[in-house]
């Protein structure tokens, strides 16, 4: 593009980037990012998302906490969507109390997060089979503010599906 007398822009690099990261490119996505700077081109709230979530589906986790710590958060460009993708990733890798603490570091500072936030947090723990967790989020949610939505009781139900099959596989062992 720059031989042709043409810049591009952050949705030209988000693109760029976004590619990389689906085609398993990380180093080269992060050069992208890199290269963009370089351009004078300013990164967005899409761009943070589009580097985090790609660095921890190529389990890169910790590069993505670093990229959040050294990147995202002193840039003040930041936003729910960019929240989700560190809670998910963090979630995805089995991370959930790093999740939990993420989330609460949030409130802590005075972010207003939204149901979706919540949610993957909500969702990671009834994965995991931890419903005591998941109810601790939700009361954490409505003590912010917040109202489970419809997304929230479908996770929660999984969960109360999930619990029941348990039980009656651990009752019909006992059966003579």
């Amino acid at each position: 593009m720059h031989r042709i007398g043409v810049r591009p822009n952050v949705v030209t690099y988000n693109a760029v980037i976004r590619g990389l990261f689906r085609l398993r490119l990380s180093n080269d996505a992060m050069a992208m990012f890199e290269q963009m700077k370089i351009d004078h081109v300013d990164a967005d709230s899409t761009t943070y998302s589009i580097v985090i979530g790609g660095l921890c589906e190529s389990d890169q986790i910790e590069m993505a906490k670093s990229f959040w710590t050294d990147v995202v958060w002193p840039s003040k460009i930041h936003d729910n969507f960019v929240y989700a993708a560190i809670l998910k990733g963090l979630c995805r890798c089995g991370k959930l109390n790093e999740a939990c603490d993420f989330l609460y570091e949030l409130v802590d500072f005075g972010v207003t997060l939204n149901t979706v936030s919540y949610n993957i947090v909500v969702d990671a723990a009834c994965k995991l089979g931890m419903a005591r967790e998941a109810y601790q989020m939700m009361r954490e949610m409505r003590k912010n503010g917040l109202e489970p939505d419809a997304i929230t009781w479908r996770i929660l139900d999984k969960l109360h599906v999930s619990l029941e099959n348990d039980c009656d596989l651990r009752l019909s062992t006992l059966k003579p």
